[in-house]
């Protein structure tokens, strides 16, 4: 009695986000999803793993600007658009943002005019150690191509991976609408 305890619980202000981090990361682990998520996008490209023949060693000032400026006023945006000159970065910029919800668990797509484009964009995310899977449609595919399909598309849903395809799959297909959506 009157004796000061030993162990004080953390404010509450402190408690809330870092119980919140915990949920997130419980959430994560049982969606498949094994990253705990950041705290922003810039923080993101320095836990990536970068394959060692990448010509991507670091991020470019004006994409560092770029996300920079999408976590400090454009992240609760519903819609946002980013402009750069060909051959600037802007794939590596949206990769970044897109893996950065799909660590908060959200499904991720990217549409592109051409199967080509979106195995690119696999290409790239697959240099930066990101996860991506290419959607197509099922007309002319054998039956362990369906099945391999079937498994990309249950990562998209369970945001294990960035779904990337082009219109057609995505206007005619089958599977479950994005969260977050790109076209580039």
């Amino acid at each position: 009695p009157g004796a000061e305890p030993i162990l004080t619980p953390p404010p509450a202000a402190r408690l809330a986000p870092q119980l919140a981090r915990t949920l997130i990361f419980w959430y994560a682990n049982l969606r498949g999803i094994p990253q705990l998520p950041t705290n922003s996008v810039s923080e993101l490209f320095d836990t990536l793993t970068i394959s060692p023949g990448s010509g991507i060693k670091k991020l470019w000032p004006h994409q560092s600007e770029v996300i920079g400026k999408y976590d400090a006023t454009l992240k609760d945006e519903q819609r946002i658009a980013i402009e750069l000159r060909t051959g600037s970065g802007k794939t590596l910029v949206a990769l970044l943002i897109l893996e950065w919800w799909r660590r908060q668990g959200k499904r991720i797509a990217i549409l592109t005019s051409s199967k080509a484009l979106a195995e690119d964009i696999q290409g790239k995310a697959t240099e930066v150690g990101l996860t991506t899977v290419v959607v197509t449609g099922t007309g002319g595919l054998s039956e362990e191509q369906v099945r391999q399909r079937s498994r990309e598309l249950r990562q998209y849903k369970r945001a294990q991976a960035i779904a990337v395809m082009n219109y057609w799959a995505y206007l005619y297909g089958d599977f479950v609408v994005p969260e977050v959506l790109v076209v580039d």
